[in-house]
């Protein structure tokens, strides 16, 4: 026995060990080191981890230096290599580190030396004394230091009294005005014309200058800080405050005089403007209730501002949760402690509400019982004794089985409570025991239903390719990441996981990112995938090409790929628009780029260093349009030029000269391509009629660059809604509050079959007569109707019968219900194909339901379960409804048979 447990002491040390070796191993090799140094996310923390032998290498600092992030690692390698120029130049031009061994050279060379201050202005210390009194090498300094003091004082004071220094220093720090020479303080002309040019001096203006509304005017549409220092009349003064709040932040209320920000009118105008403004108002207009809620058809997450009183008012507070749980959070405390009204609100809006409760509530088993149907986040905000009261987890659990990671540690392990669970939805795997970790059959259950389950699974599992390529149907690339290391070399899976998602390459073993011939077989299918090989195929060029052709980001590319201009130019005839993308998939995706600002073109990443070359510009220019921002002032106002750079690519109209963009023929020229380059024209033309009517007929988002007249114009905004309905959300338009409440125009769009019900003014969403109006005869803005209306039946199958949509705001009671998914299937297969979000999956698993629902639509088929599919019944059903007896009687060779038998029948019959 004694022996036995020695020898397993023996073993657990051995495995121990060899843990540690293999943690130490990690970039103990030189393949190993330089592999990693390829990787993008490449950090400070892993240079630190690289064994002091290869900080010795000269090829290891080299690429280091050459990569893509700026890491200061120059004090850590070893001193022959401190002493190699070229590594010090590398550290120099990157981030500056280094510079105490560079020499009086390289201290001197201004080029290098302003590289460096703009990376690391610590160095000034470093650079030579005559470089310290140069004044672009000063202004360059000044302007990367974030404490402008501090560096003022390293420099030659002279230059506190020189007029154009300060002027070129006041562009970046504002503080240099506290130090400049006295004399120059003194300097009323020098005052003025910097309140003039920038809005700063106002403080050393004189008392008379401070009270002259025409100087102060000028001021304020620079800069606002000056208002502090105007007279108590010019404070009172409404023009002046309203042109500073057009033109900045909304803090110049802060100096505002009480007389203005207890003034309603002005309030009124303030909102108009910034409504952040009304955080400035006094106490009696926060509490104004008509004019609070002015401010919230701007923004309806401004409650926080809202007065004491307002914040105890019900009818607001429900109106307000609608749209926004944090109201909850916000309201006052004898609403936070009232049951009745917290159920209300619960009923009204179930997510993101309970977080923001008080811990009675959130011990209230009815509140969290209730909750259990919408949120799956519940346990994880319940009181410490729910969480670990066994019979009401099971019954949480059931509606929640995701809710699992949430309860008390102590039943997480209980198999009553997580093999329910894990049999149900494939979580809680995690909870398992070793033996059931190795079930095959268990674990393939759990993966098939929750992807994220390969995480848990035993070792030897996760070398098992069945289990692997189930957990990857139903997911995108993570499974791939959980894999054994020897099913990240598979090939054909690989190529399945980048299927779902190029995020799934990153998980690939390390030969395989560096393999050419099976790298271009993934960037024809995810070009995007760039990011992931190795950092040799980053400088091939055929893969490279690949890789954008498909969709791929030029940003992945070798450097030395962004500063070959014949490539580049090759490069950028590959990123052009794809052939096969229709009007309507180019416009979404300029939607998704203007929301999410999405670049994944070439000329956006090239090395600017090319731009210099204007031989070079003009070929990129005559080629594809590209590039018109680094041409000669000359280029850019030659209309010929511009005209044939437009036609190659619209956007080009933005680098163009003024007077070329109130070109009206050129335009429609740009227009004709891509609307919204809408946006670079004169306002003249952004204010035509037939200009802006163009743009919208090739895209929607040009509405929202139209001239405010234009943008009240109700047949342009017709015209601009029908092809894109969020256009009527304020955010991408400024379409007049008096139309948007225009409850006549807005219905109509709903009997159109034109869903606006998200750009809904917050009035509109609260006027329940309205609403209900709009569901009964469209179907539409179901999801503002009340909870009440929301449970009732007759209600919501009239709405489902207009809108299949409707659906998905029903009460969770009726998720189940037969009736209703069946109106709604009836009329499209979105309800199948995104079933989570519309229906319970009581009914998703239901064999009888499922054939019902293909009776009534049977194009379902391919959203049903993977075993319907196969299904024999299901089949023999589905053959009966796309072949009917009828059709197969009547069939064309039995018509032709029955007509060549009556022919000789009746041909006999005369004979």
């Amino acid at each position: 026995m004694k022996r036995q447990k020695t020898i397993t002491w023996i073993m657990l040390i051995i495995m121990s060990s060899s843990m540690l070796f293999a943690e130490e191993l990690k970039y103990k090799t030189k393949d190993m080191v330089l592999s990693k140094i390829d990787d993008w996310d490449f950090t400070q923390n892993d240079w630190d981890e690289i064994d002091d032998v290869y900080k010795k290498d000269r090829e290891v600092v080299l690429k280091v230096l050459n990569g893509s992030y700026s890491l200061c690692i120059f004090d850590d390698i070893d001193p022959s290599l401190q002493k190699d120029k070229e590594l010090l130049l590398l550290s120099l031009k990157k981030n500056g580190c280094g510079i105490e061994y560079a020499d009086e050279n390289m201290t001197d060379n201004k080029k290098l030396m302003l590289n460096a201050l703009y990376e690391n202005t610590n160095i000034f210390d470093s650079i030579s004394p005559r470089l310290q009194k140069d004044r672009e090498i000063i202004l360059k300094y000044l302007s990367r230091t974030p404490i402008v003091g501090f560096a003022l004082e390293k420099i030659d004071q002279n230059f506190l009294g020189d007029k154009g220094f300060i002027e070129e220093a006041l562009k970046n720090h504002i503080e240099i005005l506290e130090y400049m020479d006295e004399k120059l303080k003194q300097n009323n002309a020098f005052i003025v014309s910097l309140i003039k040019r920038f809005g700063y001096g106002l403080e050393y203006a004189t008392t008379e200058q401070q009270d002259d509304k025409a100087l102060v005017l000028e001021a304020v549409k620079h800069r606002s800080d000056g208002l502090e220092y105007v007279s108590d009349r010019l404070k009172k003064d409404k023009e002046i405050f309203l042109t500073a709040l057009e033109n900045s932040a909304y803090f110049p209320l802060a100096y505002a005089d009480n007389s203005l920000t207890c003034d309603r009118s002005f309030a009124k105008e303030v909102i108009k403007i910034n409504v952040h403004g009304i955080s400035y108002l006094c106490e009696e207009l926060l509490n104004d209730k008509e004019l609070m809620l002015y401010a919230l058809t701007k923004n309806n997450l401004l409650f926080d501002y809202m007065g004491d009183e307002l914040k105890k008012d019900k009818s607001l507070v429900y109106m307000l949760a609608k749209d926004d749980s944090d109201v909850v959070a916000e309201m006052d405390k004898t609403l936070k402690n009232d049951r009745e009204f917290i159920m209300k609100i619960i009923k009204l809006r179930p997510w993101g509400v309970f977080k923001q409760l008080n811990a009675k509530f959130q011990d209230d088993e009815e509140i969290v019982r209730y909750l259990a149907n919408y949120d799956y986040e519940v346990l994880k905000y319940s009181s410490a004794r729910l969480k670990s009261n066994k019979e009401f987890v099971q019954e949480i659990l059931k509606k929640q089985p995701y809710a699992i990671k949430y309860i008390d540690s102590s039943l997480q392990t209980d198999p009553e409570i997580y093999m329910p669970v894990l049999k149900e939805s494939g979580y809680g795997l995690e909870y398992a025991t070793k033996e059931q970790k190795k079930d095959k059959a268990l674990v393939l259950d759990a993966v098939r239903l929750n992807p994220y389950a390969l995480e848990y699974v035993d070792a030897s599992l996760k070398k098992d390719r069945e289990v692997v390529l189930n957990a990857m149907k139903k997911s995108d690339s993570t499974p791939l990441k959980y894999a054994d290391e020897s099913l990240k070399k598979d090939k054909e899976l690989v190529l399945k996981a980048v299927k779902k998602s190029e995020y799934a390459f990153d998980d690939a073993d390390v030969s395989l990112k560096d393999d050419k011939a099976f790298v271009l077989k993934v960037l024809g299918i995810q070009g995007g995938a760039l990011r992931y090989v190795s950092k040799r195929l980053k400088k091939d060029k055929e893969v490279v090409l690949r890789a954008i052709h498909y969709g791929g980001s030029f940003e992945y590319a070798d450097k030395s790929l962004k500063q070959d201009k014949a490539f580049i130019l090759k490069a950028l005839t590959y990123c052009c628009q794809d052939e096969n993308e229709d009007a309507e998939d180019r416009e979404k995706s300029r939607i998704i780029n203007f929301m999410f600002e999405v670049n994944d073109g070439v000329w956006e990443y090239i090395d600017k260093s090319v731009t210099k070359d204007k031989a070079f510009i003009t070929s990129v220019i005559n080629a594809t349009g590209l590039g018109l921002e680094y041409a000669t002032k000359e280029q850019q106002s030659n209309r010929a030029f511009v005209l044939d750079a437009v036609k190659r690519n619209a956007n080009t109209l933005q680098y163009a000269d003024e007077k070329l963009q109130d070109d009206k023929a050129l335009v429609l020229q740009a227009l004709k391509q891509d609307g919204t380059t809408l946006q670079y024209a004169s306002n003249r033309l952004r204010g035509n009629r037939e200009v802006v009517l163009k743009a919208i007929e090739e895209s929607a988002l040009a509405f929202g660059y139209a001239s405010l007249e234009l943008q009240s114009d109700r047949s342009l905004i017709v015209k601009a809604v029908k092809k894109y309905p969020i256009l009527f959300h304020t955010g991408f338009s400024n379409i007049p509050q008096n139309i948007l409440e225009d409850k006549a125009f807005i219905l109509q769009f709903f009997k159109d079959g034109i869903d606006v019900s998200e750009g809904l003014t917050l009035k509109l969403k609260n006027d329940s007569k309205f609403i209900e109006r709009c569901i009964k005869e469209t179907g539409y803005g179901i999801q503002y109707a009340t909870p009440e209306q929301k449970k009732d039946r007759a209600f919501m199958l009239e709405a489902i019968a207009k809108n299949h949509d409707a659906l998905h705001s029903a009460d969770r009671s009726m998720k189940n219900d037969r009736e209703l998914v069946l109106t709604a299937v009836k009329n499209s297969t979105d309800i199948f194909r995104y079933n989570q979000y519309y229906f319970g999956s009581k009914l998703y698993n239901d064999k009888s339901f499922v054939m019902e629902a293909l009776e009534v639509n049977p194009d379902i088929f391919n959203f049903i379960k993977e075993e319907f599919q196969k299904d024999r019944e299901v089949l023999g059903l589905l053959e009966e409804i796309k072949n009917p007896l009828w059709k197969k009687i009547f069939n064309p060779l039995n018509i032709l048979l029955f007509g060549l038998f009556s022919y000789w029948f009746f041909t006999k019959k005369k004979k």
